[in-house]
């Protein structure tokens, strides 16, 4: 299975979030073993629109 990490930085546009997450999630229902995880240095991300989506804190190293 390939794993694919996003990186939440501080501003992010959802837009340039959503795009490419729904590309691979697509694709894992299609069959081909993508994991999609999300990490950010904190649990609340606050994005361009000011939401949080939730986050894995970013492992060390």
């Amino acid at each position: 299975m390939h794993r694919v990490v996003f990186l939440l930085a501080p501003g992010l546009h959802l837009l340039d979030l959503a795009g490419p997450a729904q590309v691979f999630s697509e694709l894992a229902a299609l069959g081909r073993p993508y994991a999609m995880h999300y990490v950010a240095d904190r649990p609340e991300v606050v994005t361009a629109s000011a939401r949080s989506p939730g986050c894995s804190p970013r492992p060390p190293g």
